[in-house]
């Protein structure tokens, strides 16, 4: 298991893909690729107990590699309603073959 601390910003809110940028400073990216978390879908599991889909993506920017948690989330949903700078505690695991990725606030 992974966890890292993620505060709440406007391309979070806004942006399609709700991304979720993992950082390089909380987290070990070979120890993540390790345990088979640094790519495929994923199923997120949001503060209000609601199970959305994502997907890890991977990129490679001006500072070198990234990890994102991308989420398909519906308009309304009451994680888009969380105001910007609200600190949430996000845990990667891995259970059998499926990716989880829990949101805590």
């Amino acid at each position: 298991m992974q966890r890292f601390n993620f505060k709440v910003n406007s391309s979070f809110l806004s942006w399609p893909s709700h991304p979720i940028t993992v950082p390089k400073t909380q987290i070990d990216y070979l120890k993540l690729e390790k345990e088979g978390l640094d790519q495929g879908t994923l199923r997120v599991v949001c503060p209000d107990g609601t199970t959305v889909s994502g997907d890890m993506y991977s990129g490679t920017a001006g500072y070198g590699p990234y990890y994102q948690i991308r989420m398909v989330v519906p308009q309304n949903h009451s994680v888009l309603k969380l105001p910007i700078g609200s600190r949430l505690s996000v845990e990667l695991e891995r259970v059998n073959s499926i990716r989880w990725v829990r949101l805590y606030l």
